[in-house]
Formats: C-alpha cells, structure tokens, sequence
C-alpha cells in the first residue's frame, strides 16, 4: 500500500500551469517546488509555514479560504490539492467554488474517513464530475476529475439553499433532543 507521500510524489511531476494547495504537509509542497511545469502556485490557509530564504522560488501567494472564488477565474487553475480538515468547516461553499475554478482535477486527502468528509464528496456528484477513491496506509485520496463539470449559478444558489435549510433542520434537531 501506498502512503500519501509516495502518491503525490508520483502525482505531482506530471502536473503543470496553476495549483491550489490547501493545507498541505510540507512534503507535498517540496515536490511542487521541485516541479518546473507549475507556473503558480498558490498556498491558502497554511500562514503558519516557516518562510525561508528561496522557499517557492517566489511562486507562492496567500489567500484566504472564503475569497477563494472571487480572486480566481473561472477554470483557470489546473489541479487542486486540499487537505480535508482544513476545508470541511467551508464545505457548503467549497465544493462549489472548488468545481467553478478548476479545470483537470481535485486532489482531497485525509487521514481518516468520517461522516463529514463523505457528504461532502456526495455533494461533488451534483456536478457530474467523475470521481475515483484510493485507500493508502496513512489515510485516503479522493481525486475528483472536473473536465467535464457543468457549473451553474442558478444551480449552486439552490444548492446553497438546500444545504442551508439542511443544516438548520440538524441543528434544530440536536437542539430539541438535548
């Protein structure tokens, strides 16, 4: 079995123009260092990362999570790779975004499987993406293919409707029952 490491070191040579990366490991933002073909790489929600004299060659720029949307075209970034605690708090907006702005594929991993992380992935399927799982020893990665994605507004504000009313409904739920 594979650990997330090897996967990515294998993964990320191949990769070229624009990545997201989202609370990566160290390890995984090396090897896009190490990578000529990425053109930009943009780092959010990872600010406590010691900078270092030559860190990213100056291809590193930081934005937060929320904004993500507006300060990226539609599909013009490549590849994104997310690190599913960091994102699972913004799911409702996220999946959305994450599918708007992306052209080939998204990358998420985790180190355990929960209930969250599920229905977030189930919320991918609302786009008709392809979507493939692969278990490693240290966790699992989800890869999420975006080529043939179809994105609407009308669609993603009744989504976000739809999640809204959902989790006010739980939340009402927990509340009455405790």
């Amino acid at each position: 079995m594979k650990t997330i490491d090897r996967y990515f070191k294998k993964k990320i040579p191949t990769m070229r123009g624009q990545v997201i990366a989202i609370g990566c490991l160290d390890s995984i933002l090396n090897e896009i260092d190490k990578n000529d073909g990425i053109v930009t790489c943009y780092v959010l929600n990872n600010m406590n990362r010691p900078q270092e004299k030559g860190m990213m060659k100056g291809r590193k720029k930081s934005v937060h999570i929320k904004k993500f949307k507006h300060k990226f075209k539609k599909k013009r970034t490549h590849v994104m790779i997310v690190d599913a605690l960091e994102v699972l708090e913004f799911s409702k907006r996220f999946v959305s975004s994450s599918v708007y702005i992306t052209k080939e594929d998204i990358y998420i991993y985790a180190s355990k499987s929960s209930e969250e992380l599920e229905q977030m992935i189930q919320k991918y399927y609302r786009y008709d993406v392809e979507l493939s799982k692969v278990s490693c020893t240290d966790g699992i990665i989800y890869t999420i293919h975006c080529e043939q994605a179809k994105t609407s507004r009308f669609k993603d504000l009744g989504y976000l409707i739809k999640d809204t009313w959902n989790e006010g409904i739980d939340f009402l739920g927990d509340y009455l029952i405790h």
